[in-house]
């Protein structure tokens, strides 16, 4: 690494042009080291420089240092980045990635950021996403994803793959996602926290495979498809907790869907739509080891509905209020 204020602007100085540079260069490559932090923006004093052009270069390049420093990367809101592709995290841990709340602009046909499954414990925080497709992509493990605003964007907001141990936090999805929100697949442990998704065409959340232990909390979900349910889910020991959960289906279907056992859904407000569902829980599964609890539900009529459909002896259903 050279620092971008020498190697990246006008009158570049190199060892070729001037052989005794060579020294300043080689101590001035320890400038990142000593300011305990890798920086990114538009400027010529930080150590790696974007021209406004795919961008994802020089972000990329800045992600590896960081991987063979562990110094933390900080991108500089002085400008948007453009991204002709999405950044790909394979071979890192435990680097911090700070977007710094800068505003990342896409093609509408590629990913904003792919972690691989080779990565691990890492931090990736504070960027504003626009017109992207599948915009995260979590498939490493014990990483966290914290404050991401998405507008314009399509297909799924998160994909969590294979991915486990992850935790995201605070994300703010745009209305219109065709598919989904969240969805995860073949992952586990994963904790949901605080995300607003807005008006999904299909599920708002997507559990499948095998997606067990998962945790959604404090969150705001609604979907607006006629048939898709707001939260689908086959795993096992899945969580809801102090969500508010608006349904937008236009059919009688329960909200709220899941196949298998030990489904906790506890202290949300859910919200019927148009057509008031014949129950707010679907049970498809055993029911085993279930608890529905503590739930208000909203504007849900008495007579053939039922709280929980599909609940047998082994099921907990108490204190929810209609």
């Amino acid at each position: 690494l050279s620092p971008g204020w020498i190697t990246q602007c006008t009158d570049t100085l190199t060892g070729t042009t001037n052989p005794s540079i060579n020294s300043i260069l080689d101590n001035l490559d320890q400038y990142g080291q000593a300011k305990g932090m890798i920086t990114v923006s538009h400027s010529c004093g930080s150590d790696f420089v974007c021209d406004g052009v795919a961008d994802q270069v020089e972000i990329q390049e800045a992600i590896a240092y960081a991987n063979t420093t562990k110094l933390p990367v900080f991108i500089i809101n002085d400008g948007n980045y453009n991204m002709t592709a999405g950044l790909t995290i394979t071979a890192v841990s435990s680097i911090v990635v700070d977007f710094g709340f800068s505003f990342f602009y896409g093609t509408g046909a590629i990913p904003f950021l792919v972690e691989s499954t080779t990565s691990s414990i890492n931090v990736f925080r504070n960027a504003r996403i626009h017109n992207f497709s599948d915009a995260i992509v979590a498939e490493g493990a014990a990483s966290q994803y914290e404050w991401f605003e998405y507008t314009n964007c399509t297909n799924s907001g998160l994909i969590s793959r294979a991915g486990s141990f992850n935790y995201f936090k605070d994300f703010y999805m745009n209305p219109g996602l065709t598919f989904y929100g969240i969805y995860a697949i073949n992952c586990h442990n994963n904790t949901y926290d605080n995300f607003k998704i807005y008006s999904t065409a299909r599920n708002s959340i997507l559990f499948q495979n095998s997606a067990n232990s998962h945790k959604v909390i404090n969150s705001y979900l609604s979907n607006t498809q006629t048939t898709n349910r707001v939260i689908e889910t086959d795993g096992t020991a899945n969580t809801f907790s102090n969500n508010i959960i608006a349904t937008g289906i236009q059919t009688a279907f329960a909200p709220i869907y899941s196949i298998g056992f030990a489904t906790i859904i506890n202290s949300n407000a859910i919200l019927h739509g148009v057509v008031t569902p014949t129950a707010c829980v679907e049970l498809a599964g055993s029911g085993a080891g279930s608890s529905i609890t503590g739930n208000s539900l909203s504007g849900f009529t008495s007579g053939s509905f039922q709280q929980v459909a599909g609940a047998t002896a082994n099921t907990g259903v108490a204190g929810n209020s209609v």
